[in-house]
């Protein structure tokens, strides 16, 4: 027996033997067949492989075992002397009618009574299903990869791409065609490859994991990229980039806002402390502090509401800016209280500073005169470690402070007088209305015996009972139509509004109990306290039978106005209710003596 590209068998004995070494215990099923497919022998792994009997699989051909027919058969066996065999895939029939997948070598026997051929059959079917199930979550994995906003791709240890692969929302600025077979280097800044080259050496080197950033400069400003790096077989290098632009957009913003006040941009209370240990140490003495605080902010708060309020505060911090340099450290370290840090400022520049406060303040009031700005300024400075930047400040809040008291009356007045201006310009809105007030406040005390000394304290009443409605809004001073529950609770703020504006050291000082009880109710009902008959002061009581009347004559954006006999009997209707009766009978003496007032009002007026 020859072993060559045929294999050569003197006799069946040889046959007999070979099988005996190589096929019996072969996991193959190894057939024997003639030319014309005739099975003439096999191994016993065939009969488990196809579950046939012997005598049966005996009287079979190979075109029974599969689905290829004899002419496809012939076209497979009829191979070149010179190979040594023909393999290929196909199916194949077990016992039972199952079907197989398998792979099936041919190889050509020559023997003393011609060619013969021997068939080995691999059984697949396990084999399949580990591709099958591999495609499977190779696909998975694709789909996985492609899903994710990440780049991932093989890099040689020379940093030449070998494989890309490209995720849903991961950016690339090369096609993959231009980038495999290139070097890191050929793409990329000579900063990013130098980073790139670190991390590969190191993969390779540590057998761990390695991650870098760097950035990449675009049209919108910098995109910042977080790059994985793994080692792989073969030292290649598996890396997974991801665009973390937002993410870094995100973290600066957080840190931005644990550093700054929201409302107005400085830097806040905490990093203003920060700063000032930092400089404790010497090195940046003088250290200046400027402390600065916004005067009457809680009066236009409680009057004009705190957006009015946060306004302030803004157009405070703008005076700020523009008052020093970019890179200095000015914070909003309270409510109405801000702070200036000045390293290596002596005492004469803190003055300085102040004084351009002053004119910046004074240049905002000249062309914005609808609510003045007044900012009360105390500054000191470490001239050295003597003294700790802690006392420094403290000195300068102190002399803020008495800065503060001499401007508090003046400031106050001054937001005063605006509001009343405010309320004043609001009288085309009443067209009269307070002048009518007077007039008729003035004939019923003179009804009433009042001395003359109370009627300039009537006449401010008739003129600014109403002076808190500066912090309603108009959309509900002028609304049409009935005032809704809530547009109602806002309005019957107003003499609370006006109170607190009252008591503000003004001119108004002596009315402000009356402006704060001027809507309540002789029985009891009215607002805010609900006091009832003589607890109302007098003056209030007539306020209210005069601004009723006055209200129900004039038009108003709901209604026309009542006649005079209508409203009459309104206040009849109401005597002993909403109105004192007593002084209900004094008020219609006076409308009788003195006849109809003249009345061209249209505003909201509750009564």
């Amino acid at each position: 027996m020859k072993i060559g590209k045929l294999i050569e068998v003197q006799s069946k004995e040889e046959f007999n033997n070979l099988e005996e070494l190589l096929i019996a215990h072969s996991r193959d099923a190894i057939i024997l067949h003639s030319p014309e497919g005739r099975i003439l022998d096999f191994n016993s792994t065939a009969l488990r492989t196809y579950g046939f009997s012997r005598e049966k699989l005996l009287t079979m051909s190979v075109y029974d075992l599969g689905y290829l027919d004899e002419a496809e058969f012939s076209k497979k066996r009829s191979f070149d002397p010179s190979e040594r065999v023909v393999r290929f895939e196909t199916q194949q029939y077990r016992s039972d009618g199952g079907i197989f997948p398998a792979e099936v070598e041919v190889i050509g026997i020559r023997s003393d009574s011609g060619t013969e051929f021997l068939s080995i059959t691999r059984d697949l079917s396990e084999q399949k299903k580990a591709e099958e199930k591999l495609s499977q979550v190779t696909s998975e994995l694709k789909s996985i990869f492609e899903a994710l906003p990440d780049l991932y791709f093989k890099l040689d240890k020379d940093g030449t791409f070998r494989e890309l692969m490209i995720g849903c929302a991961a950016d690339l600025y090369f096609s993959p065609n231009e980038l495999i077979g290139k070097k890191i280097q050929q793409v990329s800044s000579p900063r990013v490859a130098e980073q790139f080259d670190w991390a590969i050496q190191q993969v390779i080197k540590t057998r761990s994991l390695v991650m870098i950033e760097y950035e990449i400069p675009g049209h919108e400003g910098k995109h910042y990229y977080e790059a994985r790096l793994v080692n792989l077989l073969d030292d290649q290098v598996m890396v997974i980039v991801r665009n973390i632009t937002e993410r870094k957009k995100a973290e600066a913003e957080l840190k931005y806002l644990s550093l700054h006040e929201p409302l107005t941009g400085l830097y806040n209370r905490t990093y203003f402390e920060e700063e000032m240990a930092r400089l404790e140490n010497g090195r940046y003495n003088p250290v200046g502090i400027l402390v600065c605080d916004v005067d009457g902010l809680k009066l236009v708060n409680d009057s004009l509401g705190h957006s009015v309020g946060d306004s302030l505060l803004e157009v405070t911090a703008g005076v700020l800016k523009r008052c020093f340099r970019e890179g200095d450290m000015i914070a909003r370290i309270g409510g109405d209280e801000f702070a200036i840090l000045l390293p290596q400022t002596p005492t004469s520049v803190l003055e300085r500073a102040v004084q351009r406060i002053q004119n910046e303040v004074a240049r905002y009031n000249e062309s914005h005169s609808s609510l003045p700005l007044s900012v009360s300024v105390g500054f000191a400075s470490k001239e050295d470690n003597s003294v700790s930047l802690g006392e420094v400040f403290k000195a300068a809040d102190n002399k803020m402070y008495r800065e503060k008291l001499h401007r508090s009356q003046s400031a106050r007045s001054a937001i005063v007088n605006t509001l009343m201006k405010a309320l004043e310009a609001r009288d085309f809105i009443t067209e009269g209305h307070a002048d009518r007030m007077q007039k008729m406040m003035v004939k019923m005390a003179e009804v009433l015996g009042l001395s003359a000394s109370c009627l300039s304290d009537l006449r401010l009443l008739a003129q600014f009972h109403d002076i808190g409605k500066v912090g309603i809004s108009d959309n509900i001073l002028m609304k049409p139509g009935k005032l809704t529950q809530e547009e109602m609770t806002e309005m019957r703020r107003h003499p609370e509004i006006g109170h607190i504006i009252a008591i503000s050291p003004s001119d108004l000082t002596p009315i402000a109990e009356w402006i704060l009880h001027h809507h309540e109710w002789w029985n009891g009902e009215g607002y805010p306290r609900g006091l009832k008959g003589e607890e109302i002061p007098l003056e209030c009581r007539m306020l209210a039978i005069v601004d009723a009347y006055d209200a129900m004559t004039s038009d108003r954006p709901y209604r026309k106005a009542l006649s005079q006999q209508s409203a009459i009997d309104e206040l009849k209707k109401y005597r002993g209710i909403q109105f004192d009766p007593d002084l209900v009978d004094k008020f219609l003496e006076v409308i009788v003596k003195e006849g109809s007032f003249d009345r061209h009002a249209s505003g909201r007026c509750l009564y």
